[in-house]
């Protein structure tokens, strides 16, 4: 009877409860890198409040709806409350508001509470939080640019620095800055972040550079960089005073706990302006930065009908990407296939660097001089502000006659008289076979003088094979010390493609395939992981050397030439 009662009680308590909505933030003063909790919160509701339209033009959602409900018994009533919740960051500065909500109750419309938030900004002293009871975050990402008005094409580089005052368990990116409006490359991206203690705003935080990349804007105008936003777990002090049972016994619950968090980095803002008007180029095809082209034949001297290389190459700094040079502009003596390109970046350096390479293969026709014109690249230069060009030499190609060679038509006249001379000698009459009745058997001598001759004819170009394979093996580290043995000039660049060339014939490796991760792991098995370092720091020096204008001293270039031929014998060694 009393049971029944009770719960009669409590379903008229519930059936005529008033239900309550409101919208609560927990926090309404923050920085622009900071994020924000918002929960819209039902009492006394049977189900969870449903919104059409959840519209927030100041804000990013950065992950909800979440659910959640509870029930609490207060002096004898019980309370029911449901939520949803949000995790929003703001895109700008300033006062922004989060609007009023229509949402739908158990049918009934209800309209929840604006809110207002203030949004300082990081970057500018004067607008911090003074007499605030806020404090910082224990973990925030900035975002930095190294500067915010462009010209179109020029590069600009942002970096992305985690501060954290927590213990760091992981973290992972939940989406990485799109930049619409721009070429994006990725400059840096460790696996494991390094961290050094900095003071931000009076403040001791860890900090860690977690995300680098370089952009080169193709718009004009005002152009947004999207935030960064990165999942990440952190041990946090635990507020629990009780001691449970049921803890795990290597769990300190006592001290800390781990909390799982999502943050963000502000936005950035560009300006970006159009290339000057005056002075302008008209065959200008877009390059931004400092490049140089130069051109090259393997010979300037060559017989008619016979192939030759001509080699194009563009090398420097900036939007290698977003340009094309103009095509060279071949003379009619010449047959010209299609070049083959490859395209080679420095990863050594934040400023986008490289060397592009063209090659044709180009046949003279004719008996005469040819002359390669030459091929302008106009360039616009950020630093100085300025547009420069630069251009190739003319190249001159004496072309000889081949007296030994017959001309196509020459050749077939003299081919058809030859063959038509033949014929004459060829007589059309049926052939008859008879069976000779008087054959022995043959001597097994015959089959095995046979044998002996086909061992002794085909022995030597068995040997032959041999031969070049061993000598091939021995003449690649040959030619790489002979080549290094007569480097002019200190021309680093050089020596680069020479180790390079070496590695790939050793290794059999495409050059193109070739990089320095995979050099090291297969060097790794042939020698000591001094020496492979060594071999490292050489390849950097020659990389670095090729975009520098400073040189080493000649002992240094001697001393590093020496090193290097030493290890290609000792793989030779290694490898007999």
């Amino acid at each position: 009877m009393l049971k029944n009662l009770i719960l009669n009680i409590f379903l008229i308590s519930f059936l005529f409860a008033k239900i309550e909505v409101s919208t609560v933030v927990d926090s309404k003063e923050i920085y622009n890198y900071e994020n924000i909790s918002l929960k819209i919160i039902v009492n006394q509701s049977d189900g969870f409040p449903i919104i059409e339209n959840f519209e927030l033009n100041d804000f990013e959602v950065l992950s909800g709806p979440a659910q959640s409900s509870s029930f609490q018994w207060i002096n004898g009533n019980m309370l029911s409350k449901k939520s949803l919740s949000w995790t929003i960051s703001p895109k700008k500065t300033g006062d922004l508001i989060i609007p009023e909500f229509e949402i739908n109750v158990d049918g009934k419309k209800i309209i929840t509470n604006s809110i207002k938030i203030k949004v300082y900004d990081s970057n500018n002293p004067k607008s911090f939080k003074e007499n605030s009871s806020e404090k910082l975050p224990i973990i925030f990402i900035v975002a930095t640019a190294e500067k915010k008005k462009l010209i179109k094409g020029e590069q600009v580089n942002i970096e992305y620095n985690l501060y954290s005052k927590a213990n760091l368990r992981q973290y992972s990116f939940k989406s990485k800055p799109k930049g619409q409006g721009f070429w994006k490359e990725e400059l840096y991206e460790p696996k494991q972040p390094t961290f050094k203690e900095m003071n931000y705003n009076g403040e001791k935080y860890n900090v860690s550079t977690i995300y680098r990349i370089a952009l080169f804007p193709t718009n004009i105008g005002e152009l947004k960089l999207d935030q960064l936003i990165l999942n990440c777990s952190i041990e946090t002090p635990s507020s629990r005073r009780d001691f449970s049972l049921f803890d795990d016994f290597f769990t300190d619950s006592f001290f800390s706990r781990t909390q799982e968090k999502i943050i963000s980095s502000n936005s950035l803002t560009f300006n970006v302006e159009d290339f000057p008007s005056k002075n302008k180029p008209e065959n200008f095809t877009g390059a931004v930065g400092t490049f140089t082209i130069s051109s090259s034949v393997d010979t300037n001297q060559v017989k008619i009908n016979e192939p030759l290389r001509f080699n194009l190459k563009l090398s420097g700094t900036g939007n290698l990407d977003l340009f094309e040079i103009p095509e060279p502009d071949f003379p009619s003596g010449l047959e010209v296939f299609p070049p083959k390109s490859n395209f080679s970046k420095d990863p050594f350096r934040d400023k986008i660097s490289g060397i592009k390479n063209w090659e044709y293969i180009i046949i003279p026709r004719n008996v005469e001089e040819i002359k390669i014109p030459s091929i302008e690249l106009p360039f616009y230069n950020p630093i100085t502000s300025n547009w420069n060009t630069t251009k190739t030499n003319i190249l001159k190609i004496n072309v000889l006659s081949d007296q030994n060679l017959f001309s196509r038509s020459n050749f077939k006249t003299n081919q058809s008289a030859i063959i038509n001379k033949e014929l004459r000698y060829i007589k059309e009459r049926k052939i008859t076979f008879t069976k000779d009745s008087s054959s022995k058997l043959i001597p097994n001598i015959f089959w095995i003088i046979n044998f002996i001759s086909i061992m002794i004819l085909t022995m030597p170009y068995l040997s032959i094979d041999f031969k070049n394979l061993f000598f091939r093996e021995i003449s690649f580290s040959k030619k790489a010390k002979n080549s290094i043995s007569i480097i002019k000039n200190e021309d680093y660049s050089i020596l680069h493609n020479i180790i390079i060339e070496f590695f790939s014939n050793r290794l059999n490796i495409p050059i193109n395939k070739l990089n320095i991760q995979i050099i090291r792991t297969k060097l790794l098995k042939l020698l000591e992981e001094e020496e492979v370092i060594e071999i490292e720091k050489i390849l950097k020096i020659c990389e670095e050397k090729k975009f520098s204008n400073n040189s080493f001293k000649n002992e240094n270039f001697n001393n590093i030439s020496i090193k290097i031929i030493n290890y290609i014998s000792k793989i030779d060694k290694v490898y007999d």
